[in-house]
């Protein structure tokens, strides 16, 4: 529910992927399948992330653009509203009807029908956008990481982008937009001098059409997720605060893989996993 990344892996398949940063006293060792969910529930009944049997996914992130300060009692859990998420038919419909008021402020980040779309709640107004679903993407908790620290994170993820991908012939010209990398531009010169003698002859990186990570991809995510930034416990990927009381509990990975949907989490306290499957 900390940082998030979204890959696509070609023919609409995608690997999704998100840290879970919380006291160790909540950390879920286990998915629970509730009906048309898959998911982890938290002591509240909600959750961070979850699974439909359509495929439909929803995840959160504490927060909308910068840290806010807290006002409880709030009327309900963010957890909730996510579980409430999927009772909507139209992600649209779901943002601009909802009844967020007194509701702590989240981002939301979702996929449905093969659309990927991206909400925010501030605690005053929503602000909503589909995006890119054939585009690499990441997100960072923003009462955890300021600007500064999602850049970072952002540059990470460039950066494993560019190591781990090679071109498809898909495009006359072979070129990858590296401008669709988030946060590429923060290292473009560097990048381009790297490319050199690499398959990535011009920069860029259009996934979608282009693109695809070596070797196993939710394997070569789930090691980015682990280790990224790992020099550093207070802004690495799996961070450690102990002063706050806080570190990456879990990992939580939802793969689409030639129709077939699993979620698989990974309780990084107990050093147990689980995993469950959606058939198409």
């Amino acid at each position: 529910m900390c940082t998030v990344t979204y890959l696509p892996t070609g023919s609409g398949d995608f690997v999704f992927t998100s840290n879970r940063d919380e006291a160790p006293g909540r950390s879920v060792s286990e998915l629970s399948r509730d009906g048309r969910l898959i998911l982890p529930r938290d002591q509240a009944g909600g959750s961070w992330i979850a699974l439909e049997q359509s495929g439909c996914l929803a995840c959160i992130l504490n927060g909308a653009f910068v840290k806010h300060e807290r006002h409880p009692p709030y009327r309900k859990s963010r957890g909730m509203v996510l579980i409430d998420f999927f009772s909507w038919s139209d992600t649209h419909d779901f943002w601009h009807n909802y009844d967020f008021t007194n509701i702590e402020p989240f981002t939301m980040i979702t996929v449905k029908e093969g659309g990927l779309a991206e909400g925010r709640w501030d605690g005053e107004r929503v602000h909503f956008q589909f995006l890119d679903h054939l585009a690499p993407h990441i997100w960072a908790s923003a009462t955890l990481y300021d600007e500064e620290m999602r850049k970072e994170r952002e540059k990470w993820w460039s950066a494993f982008l560019l190591e781990h991908l090679e071109t498809r012939d898909q495009r006359p010209d072979g070129a990858l937009d590296l401008e669709k990398v988030p946060g590429s531009g923060l290292q473009k010169a560097s990048i381009e001098a790297d490319l050199s003698s690499s398959k990535l002859q011009k920069t860029g990186l259009e996934v979608e059409k282009t693109g695809e990570i070596e070797k196993h991809p939710p394997a070569e995510v789930l090691k980015f997720h682990l280790t990224a930034g790992s020099d550093n416990p207070f802004t690495a990927l799996r961070m450690r605060r102990p002063e706050q009381g806080v570190e990456t509990v879990s990992v939580t990975q939802i793969v689409r893989e030639q129709g077939r949907y699993s979620m698989t989490h990974h309780d990084l306290l107990e050093g147990q996993t689980d995993q469950k499957y959606w058939a198409s």
